[in-house]
């Protein structure tokens, strides 16, 4: 458990109007084109039916947004990758001792079991810069993706 004065994050998908609900085929259009984006329309091909349909207006879909958008989605629909605990490790040993912390803080509390010295050094230093809490931010969320 952590103390009360520790924030929880929760990420919630966001719900505007161009999001539509998750769906076998959209998520197959999206599995797909995270695989292999150049045989993905072949292979959406051999779907018939409604199922066919709605995975290409998907695949149009998927294929109108930015590369980054389509990694938070992919996130968001099927979880960490498989080797994020390693990419997580990576990245740790390689920031400098005030990135370092930064990450720590900004791990989700799953991830900061995997780290408990640089979790408790972090606690110790105090909040990151503004900056630098935004760039640990970022390198968490690409190291998970």
């Amino acid at each position: 458990m952590g103390t009360p004065s520790e924030a929880t994050r929760v990420l919630r998908p966001r719900r505007d109007a161009s999001a539509a609900e998750s769906t076998p085929p959209r998520r197959l259009a999206l599995f797909l084109r995270a695989r292999d984006s150049n045989t993905v329309a072949r292979l959406l091909d051999g779907l018939a039916g409604p199922w066919a349909t709605a995975a290409r207006h998907a695949l149009r879909e998927c294929e109108a947004v930015s590369s980054s958008e389509r990694h938070g989605t992919l996130a968001l629909q099927f979880g960490e990758r498989q080797d994020a605990v390693a990419r997580l490790r990576a990245l740790v040993s390689e920031a400098a001792p005030a990135l370092r912390c930064a990450i720590a803080q900004a791990l989700p509390p799953h991830q900061q079991a995997l780290f408990p010295s640089v979790s408790a050094r972090a606690r110790a230093a105090g909040p990151a810069t503004p900056g630098l809490a935004r760039l640990a931010s970022r390198l968490v969320r690409e190291a998970l993706r």
